[in-house]
């Protein structure tokens, strides 16, 4: 088995790595990406969008004053005798209310102050000396008034449930807007994860054509001094250098593309040092995953599952809003106030003439039949959730099943190609004796380190595969995060 630092010291060798390469795990160059790039940052802004979200609704619990002052001139239609001329009405008016939303009941504050000029004509009595005005009443006059009233839902939105609806709904939301960013961010992580290894997997091919490439070069050296001694053909010699320079192309593509995976992953991490640095990964190390029957007990705390189960929780939050919605509206209130009204401005502030009201508001539509769709349009819509998270739950465990399956299985076919590789090896060993004793030919050598070599790199392939498997299995099973 080749290890990850015969693969380091290859690349330092062969002039790949500029300078001191340190050794880069996969654990923390998935730290550094969630560090440094900006989807991460991004994603993480979204719960805290979620429960800002969240919190406008706490604004229905404030204090609300309000205020609608006006003044008015009217010139009215003369009914009578005593009927006024001209009215100009000033009124000036201050509200302040608010929600409770723990029972759903109402609380208002109103003062008001009106300012009333009108003309009123006098009675005119006629007399031998004239007729004589008589006035019926002042010209001006003020009311003042400081009432309170509170209404409680005995029906509809008793409790504060729809009151409430809206914010519990948008604190939901933010446990699914979490789980749904954590998901994306290791569905991102686990893209990058595979270009990581793809990065080990190049170096390790890099280290098998660096050897071919040795060893084709010494084989040519042996064939060119056989041939001085006129020991082997000319044909030999261009056969031994024809397999020189087909191994150094492919030591130089597979250099191409190490340097371009490498720098690839340097600027997904946003760290230039990852250009002088090597992935400190043994491809073709194994590991243990649990038994099939553990893993799938862990499905229905996944976070696919779980962002399901929130939205089960946000339609049970308004199925109760509905089942709230399609009562009748009943409310029982008290209004109390002290009021007082005089000519003189100062006297109209006493506010000493009480004023009490009890009142009842009911309404109800006839049929309700929209708050009755509702309502079932909610069970069904539920219904429908349900499935959906015995389907989501079904394809996690096929998925996870098809993962445990191609990992164990591929452990076996790792086991074959090792004793593939140690039988090509042993087979270039025999080839090469037989030639040198003149007894073979040289084309058969090369082909044998052809098939050695390929074997190395079919088993570098499966190899990479497993280690990929491993972050597919890691990712289904939200182990790429760190813990929540």
């Amino acid at each position: 088995m080749k290890t990850k630092v015969l693969a380091v010291l290859i690349a330092v060798i062969a002039g790949h790595v500029h300078g001191y390469a340190s050794a880069v795990t996969l654990d923390d160059y998935l730290d550094r990406v969630r560090l440094r790039h900006p989807f991460f940052a991004g994603q993480q802004l979204k719960p805290d969008i979620a429960a800002l979200h969240r919190d406008r609704f706490l604004g229905d619990k404030d204090w609300v004053l309000k205020s609608a002052p006006f003044i008015n001139f009217q010139e009215p239609i003369i009914a009578n005798t005593f009927s006024p001329e001209r009215i100009t009405r000033l009124n000036l008016n201050a509200r302040a209310e608010r929600a409770y939303w723990g029972n759903g009941s109402r609380l208002a504050l109103t003062l008001e102050s009106i300012y009333t000029d009108q003309k009123v004509p006098g009675i005119v009595i006629p007399s031998s000396t004239g007729p004589i005005a008589i006035p019926v009443g002042t010209s001006t006059f003020f009311e003042n008034r400081l009432v309170a009233s509170y209404s409680y839902p005995l029906l509809q939105n008793n409790g504060g449930i729809l009151d409430q609806t809206e914010y519990y709904l948008a604190d939901e939301n933010i446990d699914f807007t979490g789980i749904e960013s954590m998901e994306s961010q290791e569905v991102f992580l686990l893209e990058i994860g595979i270009r990581f290894v793809d990065w080990a997997l190049v170096l390790e091919q890099m280290r098998i054509s660096q050897e071919r490439l040795q060893f084709e070069q010494e084989e040519l050296e042996q064939i060119r001094q056989k041939r001085a001694a006129n020991l082997v053909d000319e044909v030999d010699v261009l056969r031994g250098l024809n397999a020189v320079e087909v191994a150094e192309e492919n030591l130089v593509f597979n250099r191409s593309r190490m340097r371009a995976k490498r720098a690839e992953l340097a600027t997904l991490a946003r760290d230039e040092t990852i250009n002088t640095d090597s992935p400190e990964l043994d491809i073709y190390a194994m590991d243990s995953i649990p038994a099939i029957d553990v893993v799938l007990k862990k499905i229905p705390g996944q976070r696919r599952i779980r962002a399901l189960r929130v939205r089960v929780e946000q339609l049970k939050i308004e199925h109760r809003a509905l089942e709230s919605v399609s009562r009748a509206e009943l409310f029982v209130g008290v209004a109390g106030g002290v009021q007082q009204g005089n000519a003189d401005f100062v006297k109209a502030w006493s506010l000493n003439q009480p004023d009490l009201t009890l009142f009842f508001d009911f309404r109800y539509p006839l049929g309700n039949r929209t708050a009755t769709a509702d309502v079932e349009a909610n069970m069904l819509e539920l219904r429908l959730l349900e499935a959906e998270i015995g389907s989501a739950t079904i394809n996690l465990e096929a998925e996870l099943r098809r993962i445990w399956i191609e990992i164990t299985e591929l452990e076996n076919v790792l086991e074959l190609n090792r004793a593939q590789v140690a039988t090509a090896t042993r087979k270039t060993v025999e080839e090469q004796r037989v030639y040198d004793q003149g007894r073979g030919d040289l084309t058969f050598v090369i082909q044998s380190r052809d098939e050695e070599s390929f074997a190395e790199f079919r088993y570098a392939v499966n190899a990479a595969t497993y280690q990929k498997l491993l972050l597919n299995y890691r990712a289904l099973v939200d182990e790429l995060l760190p813990p929540e």
